[in-house]
């Protein structure tokens, strides 16, 4: 009996090594992808902050904010937060309140990311981009990674 429970652990402890293997190579993927498209989009001072875990969700808010008139990116910031605090919060939470809490994440990832697609080039249609992403962060590391060298587009300003 008490080989196979040796047995046992010894594969459950394989298996968390490959699980923290993938886990640690998505995280370096998303920060590369992350530090990449930061630094093509004039961004080179603040694009180390992809590289911290936790602030690098926030990363997303900022990237997707759009500079006002003073010049500061309140909505990129509101985001950013907002992406940091959520995946604390649900990770804390039980219960129905669990529920609530992962709606309001994902539907502020959805507006997050929503923005920041619509500024990259060749994004395609980034509504059902943006909910994809906010549902399956898998694909949106990936998203994020092929998309990474692109250059942002600033939304036209017609004048008469």
């Amino acid at each position: 009996m008490e080989n196979y429970i040796g047995t046992l652990l010894a594969v459950g402890g394989i298996f968390l090594f490959f699980v923290l293997a993938i886990l640690i190579a998505l995280y370096v993927i998303e920060s590369f992808a992350l530090y990449t498209l930061a630094k093509n989009n004039g961004q080179q001072d603040k694009a180390i902050l992809a590289w911290i875990p936790f602030v690098n969700q926030g990363f997303y808010g900022f990237l997707a904010g759009d500079q006002n008139i003073f010049g500061t990116n309140v909505q990129g910031i509101i985001l950013g937060i907002l992406m940091i605090i959520f995946p604390i919060v649900t990770a804390r939470v039980g219960g129905f309140l669990f529920y609530i809490v992962a709606i309001c994440g994902i539907t502020v990832a959805y507006f997050t990311l929503n923005g920041l697609y619509k500024k990259m080039n060749h994004s395609g249609d980034p509504t059902v981009v943006a909910v994809v992403c906010a549902i399956i962060p898998l694909v949106r590391i990936i998203y994020v990674f092929i998309h990474r060298n692109d250059i942002f587009e600033e939304e036209a300003v017609v004048v008469e």
